[in-house]
């Protein structure tokens, strides 16, 4: 049986797909790493209590984690309005996108249009590394 040809772009789709899954792991991460330096520094968590709490927050739903930066450790406004949208077409990849886009793709359609919130959510996911990242080690700094 001969496999259909892929759909124009359907590649480049794939690799913006992947990119942006693997990047919404990071974010996670990167969040994760926000709770347990803030956990660090304003609430005087052990070296090992913060380890295990980025550990359990790396393993569950990202939500979880967000719902307990929102509960213990605020974040600046216009970063926390970017963390929940992000959160927000993260979900929609990982659990929406695949019905939503199945019919599209099959006829070609909307190909681009995808590549392009894929990379939208890619280049989010980077910056809200980076930010997060930021503000830890600002936390550290203020910390010391």
């Amino acid at each position: 049986m001969d496999i259909p040809p892929e759909p124009k772009e359907f590649q480049k789709l794939c690799g913006r797909i992947g990119l942006a899954i693997m990047l919404g792991q990071k974010v996670q991460y990167a969040l994760a790493g926000y709770l347990a330096t803030y956990s660090r520094v304003h609430a005087g968590d052990s070296v090992e209590a913060a380890n295990a709490q980025l550990n359990l927050h790396i393993s569950k739903p990202m939500g979880v984690v967000i719902s307990a930066i929102e509960r213990t450790a605020p974040l600046p406004k216009d970063l926390w309005e970017k963390v929940k949208f992000f959160q927000a077409e993260r979900n929609w990849l990982v659990h929406d996108f695949d019905q939503e886009a199945t019919p599209h793709l099959v006829r070609n359609e909307q190909i681009p249009e995808y590549i392009a919130r894929m990379e939208s959510i890619a280049g989010l996911a980077s910056y809200l590394m980076q930010a997060l990242n930021d503000l830890g080690e600002a936390l550290v700094s203020a910390g010391t």
